[in-house]
C-alpha cells in the first residue's frame, strides 16, 4: 500500500451488508408465507358441514335412498330414510355426525311457517331431517348460519341441491 492510498481491502462496505440483509430478508418472507395457518374453529366447522352435505347429497343419488341432515346448535344428525322412517345410517361407510367446538353456533334465520297440527298418535321421538336429498335430484331449499365471534358463514341450498357458502358480516 502506498502512503496517500487511503483504499482499504480489508473489510465489507455497507452497500454490501445492505444488499445481504435485503436477501435474506426476502428468503425470510418467503418461508413465513408458505407456512401453514391454524385455521379457525369456524373455518373448520364450515369445512366440515360443507363436507357432509355434499356427501349427502352424492350418496343419496348414488344411492337411491334420500338423504337427511337434521341442524343442531352444536352439530348435525346425519339420517337416512329406511323402511317408512329416518335414522341414522348403520352402513359400513357410515357418515359420521358432524360436530364442531362449543363456540361455534348454527343459526337458522326466521322464516314464516305455518303451525303444524300434532295428533296425539304421533310420538316425540320421530326425527324429522331439516334438509333432505332425494336420489331424483330434489333437496329441501334452506338457509342457515356458522357463526363464531364476529365471523359468519351463510349456507344455501336450493331444491336442485346445489350449496352455496358465502362468508358474512353481521347479517
Amino acid at each position: 500500500m502506498q502512503r496517500g492510498d487511503l483504499r482499504s481491502d480489508a473489510g465489507i462496505s455497507l452497500v454490501e451488508i445492505m444488499v445481504a440483509m435485503f436477501i435474506v430478508g426476502l428468503a425470510s418472507s418467503f418461508v413465513v408465507l408458505n407456512i401453514p395457518r391454524t385455521p379457525t374453529p369456524l373455518e373448520e366447522a364450515r369445512r366440515q358441514v360443507e363436507d357432509a352435505l355434499i356427501t349427502s347429497a352424492r350418496l343419496a343419488d348414488i344411492g337411491g335412498e334420500p338423504r337427511g341432515v337434521k341442524l343442531r346448535v352444536d352439530r348435525l344428525e346425519l339420517l337416512v330414510f329406511r323402511d317408512g322412517e329416518w335414522r341414522a345410517p348403520n352402513d359400513f361407510n357410515r357418515l359420521k355426525d358432524v360436530e364442531w367446538d362449543e363456540e361455534v353456533r348454527l343459526t337458522v334465520p326466521e322464516t314464516r311457517r305455518r303451525p303444524r297440527p300434532v295428533s296425539d298418535e304421533e310420538e316425540e321421538d320421530v326425527v324429522q331431517p331439516d334438509i333432505w336429498f332425494d336420489p331424483t335430484g330434489i333437496a329441501t331449499a334452506k338457509q342457515f348460519d356458522l357463526s363464531w365471534k364476529d365471523g359468519r358463514y351463510r349456507f344455501t341450498i336450493d331444491q336442485a341441491g346445489d350449496l352455496d357458502v358465502q362468508s358474512t358480516r353481521g347479517l
